[in-house]
Order: C-alpha cells, then structure tokens, then sequence
C-alpha cells in the first residue's frame, strides 16, 4: 500500500525479468493494504488484503484479480474478514482465509472459496474443545495438497480468558478434502491440533 493509511491505496508492481514497471492501481477501497498475492497463470493473478473502516470495529476486505488486461474488484461477498492468506485453487479460482471477524464475537475456522463468479463461505474443522470453550480461530497460510485442488491451512485458534486472566492459544493444521461428486477441494476440512503454548 502506498501510504500514509488514511488515502493511501493499494499499488501493484510487474517484474519483467528486467525492470520493475508501476501498475494501474487494483480498484479496492482507499486504505486496503494488499499484501497477499496469488498467480495461477499470467491471466490471473489476485491480490488480497483490508481495510480499516474507522467508523467501524470490522475489517473491510478486498480482492482484486488481474485478468491479463485489467484489475477487477471481486471482493464480492467477503465482509468482516482479516485476510491473512490466498491460494489459486487450480482451476482459475482462489481460496481465501484468515479471521472472521462476524457475530457472535467468537471466530470460526472460515475459509471462502471463489470460484470466478461466486463466492462460497466454509467452515472449517472445529477444535475438540470447541463446544465448551468458545475458540477464536485464525489463518496465517495456505498451501497446496497435491494436484487435486486441495489445501493445508496454517493457524491457530485461542481460548477466551479463564477466571485468572489466562488465554490458551493451540496450533492448527487442517487440510481440506476433496468433495466426493466434483474432486475439487470444496469439500470437508480435516484438522490436527498441536499446542502452540
């Protein structure tokens, strides 16, 4: 992003194995700090990031995607939502997640998937102690399973304080599963949870 925050905007560079060329801005809300980036060919490319809407406690994301000639905002349906990491999904699409940041004020583990038309909102596995506990989760990266489209994510997911002021924060790593009519990676989400201290 090109700063400062307040009217600062998001600004894209193209590196031609010689020089660096300025692009024409993605067309995302001033203030947007797009700092994820996914190619999955020369023709689409899309960068991810937010805002902060300073009326406002919820982040405001965007998604801009580079067609070959263009940016396109795509952003679409996404809202309230810290994107933390991106993913071309093989076939043209983008996976997306980080922290949902909608009510109830707990996060769950979300992932979005857009498929060049639409977007889908997934939840992801939730932590054994989930049910009791309330955990906020969080994404911090995506990587691809194999050449089936699907994914592992990278986070973690927090505890709410107990009664002595103490906050449990447990590794996460969840990998998607294939749906069973398509073989895409818009299936189930598999999770392992590791202490992370």
């Amino acid at each position: 992003m090109r700063y400062p925050v307040k009217g600062g905007h998001p600004v894209t560079y193209h590196w031609d194995g010689t020089t660096w060329t300025l692009m024409d801005a993605p067309p995302l809300r001033t203030g947007t700090d797009t700092a994820e980036i996914a190619a999955g060919s020369p023709d689409s490319v899309y960068v991810a990031g937010w805002a902060e809407d300073p009326d406002a406690t919820e982040p405001v994301p965007g998604v801009a995607r580079w067609n070959g000639a263009v940016w396109e905002d795509v952003t679409g349906a996404l809202a309230t939502f810290y994107v933390h990491a991106i993913a071309p999904d093989g076939d043209g699409g983008l996976w997306v997640t980080g922290s949902d940041q909608a009510e109830p004020a707990h996060a769950d583990p979300v992932f979005w998937h857009f498929d060049g038309t639409t977007w889908t909102k997934e939840t992801g596995a939730t932590a054994p102690d989930g049910d009791t506990r309330w955990p906020s989760y969080s994404f911090y990266d995506l990587a691809p399973a194999g050449d089936s489209g699907t994914f592992w994510a990278v986070g973690d997911y927090s505890t709410p304080l107990d009664s002595h002021g103490d906050q449990t924060v447990n590794g996460l790593i969840e990998r998607s599963a294939p749906a069973p009519e398509t073989g895409t990676g818009t299936g189930t989400m598999t999770g392992t949870m590791t202490d992370a201290g």
